[in-house]
C-alpha cells in the first residue's frame, strides 16, 4: 500500500498482474507491463546427449501447491491408463519449496511411479538440454504472474501445453495450447 501511495509509476511483468493491481488499488499510479525474457539464441534440436533414452513430458518449476503438480500427475495417470503401451515418462525439474509432500506421495503411490521422475534443481545449461529433447513441455501451474518456462520451451522449439492460467496464455499467445 505504501509503495502504491509513494510511486509515480509502476512496472509489472504481465497484464494479469497489472489487472490484479488495478483491482486491488483502483487509484494506483500508471502501470506499465514489461515482459521478462530469456536468452535470445534459439536452442536447436541437436545431437547432444539426451537426458533420458525414452520420450518424456517435461514440467519445469518449483514443487509447490500453485504449480499444479498433483493435477499433472493425475492427468499423466489418466493418459497412461488410456494408452498402457506408452513409454512416455513424466519429468519434473525444480526444487522443493513448500507443501511439496503431496506430489511426492502421489508419484510414489502411482501405478506408473517408475515413470515419474523428480530431478530437483537443474542448472540452466542442463535444463536447456531437457527442454531441447522433451516430447512436450507442460506448464500445469494453477496461477502464475508470468510463466518463464513457457518462454524457455518456446526458445527450445518444444511443443507446449499449458493450464488455462491467464498469464500463461498471455505470454504464450497463439503458440501454446491450454
Amino acid at each position: 500500500r505504501r509503495a502504491i501511495k509513494t510511486s509515480t509509476r509502476i512496472i509489472t511483468i504481465s497484464g494479469q498482474v497489472k489487472d490484479e493491481l488495478l483491482e486491488e488499488f483502483p487509484s494506483s499510479p500508471p502501470i506499465d507491463v514489461v515482459y521478462l525474457g530469456t536468452e535470445q539464441t534459439p536452442l536447436s534440436r541437436d545431437n547432444s546427449t539426451r537426458p533420458l533414452s525414452s520420450p518424456y513430458i517435461l514440467v519445469v518449476g518449483n514443487v509447490e501447491p500453485r504449480k499444479g503438480i498433483p493435477e499433472m500427475i493425475r492427468a499423466y495417470e489418466h493418459y497412461r491408463s488410456l494408452f498402457p503401451a506408452s513409454k512416455v515418462r513424466l519429468v519434473f525439474c525444480g526444487q522443493k519449496l513448500w507443501n511439496f509432500e503431496e506430489p511426492f506421495r502421489l508419484a510414489e503411490n502411482s501405478p506408473f511411479s517408475k515413470d515419474i521422475l523428480f530431478t530437483g534443481y537443474i542448472p540452466d545449461a542442463q535444463r536447456d538440454n531437457w527442454y531441447r529433447h522433451a516430447s512436450v513441455t507442460s506448464v500445469p501451474s494453477l496461477y502464475e504472474g508470468f510463466g518463464l518456462p513457457v518462454l524457455e520451451a518456446m526458445r527450445a522449439g518444444a511443443p507446449i501445453l499449458i493450464h488455462q492460467a491467464k498469464a500463461l496464455q498471455e505470454i504464450g499467445q497463439n503458440l501454446v495450447r491450454p
